[in-house]
């Protein structure tokens, strides 16, 4: 009982922050979205597919692919894992801004196994920062 209380707790404290888990085994090569926690964002598991190192590459806008790559480098470099991006959602085709962080994980000979953590739809605050900049620009152009 105490841990089907702890999933209900965990499911409503990553609704609350509006966060989604991502769990990505290296080893197997599968990669596992939590879509309880985030359902909006439509990302699609998938397993034994070549590649491990682009989890978000099949939801990714082609000009971000660059991104998720280097985020990826730098992970196996310092094991910190962190992005923001543009995902083209499963489904219904919609545009939407992702930030995603995350931790990697090495067995005890220091080999990467394991790449796990948290991804947020901040698609509203992308176009909000987008309006404040043309805001600016427009203000700028007057005087």
């Amino acid at each position: 009982m105490e841990l089907a209380d702890s999933q209900r707790q965990l499911n409503l404290a990553l609704d609350a922050s509006q966060l989604g888990l991502w769990d990505l085994d290296l080893v197997r090569d599968c990669f596992a979205p939590d879509a309880s926690a985030r359902p909006d964002l439509r990302l699609r598991p998938r397993c034994n597919r070549p590649g491990a190192a682009s989890i978000f590459l099949p939801h990714l806008h082609p000009a971000d692919h660059d991104v998720e790559q280097h985020a990826f480098e730098r992970a196996f470099t310092t094991g910190d894992f962190a992005m923001e991006v543009r995902i083209i959602r499963h489904g219904d085709g919609a545009l939407r801004w992702i930030a995603t962080q995350g931790k990697l994980f090495r067995d005890a000979r220091a080999k990467p196994t394991r790449l796990m953590g948290s991804v947020m739809d901040v698609t509203e605050r992308k176009r909000a920062e987008e309006h404040l900049r043309e805001r600016t620009l427009a203000t700028g152009s007057r005087q």
